[in-house]
């Protein structure tokens, strides 16, 4: 179903007003620990949406060892090339990478990325 569905089942296992708690315990398993993955499952994410040569954006990306794992994502640490910290999200390859419009998610976070080069959050 994809990260949106993902976030809306979070949101909705903090609700006793409008889910049974049943259903509130189930949902509630989104909100768990998440057991990294080698980045080579991951690696065709940022290959498809930057391209082949999407490390030459970075002076370093750590990919050893995520910094945080959560049910649609991973985040690794990284240096832009002029320096500046940052992290590297990467969307879970067995998730939707299409947006309700049919835009790419990760795209449209590369677009913003660079209008803003100085941001922290690289996506």
């Amino acid at each position: 179903m994809g990260p949106p569905y993902i976030k809306v089942g979070q949101i909705l296992a903090t609700r006793p007003d409008l889910v049974s708690d049943e259903a509130r315990k189930e949902l509630s398993q989104l909100n768990g620990e998440v057991e990294p993955r080698p980045f080579e499952e991951f690696e065709a994410v940022p290959v498809a949406q930057l391209g082949a040569d999407w490390r030459s954006n970075f002076f370093s990306v750590d990919t050893r060892r995520p910094l945080g794992t959560a049910s649609p994502t991973q985040v690794y640490g990284a240096v832009f090339r002029d320096g500046t910290p940052c992290v590297l999200k990467v969307q879970r390859p067995d998730l939707a990478l299409f947006g309700p419009s049919g835009e790419s998610v990760i795209g449209r976070h590369k677009r913003s990325a660079h209008d803003h080069p100085r941001r922290r959050l690289c996506q």
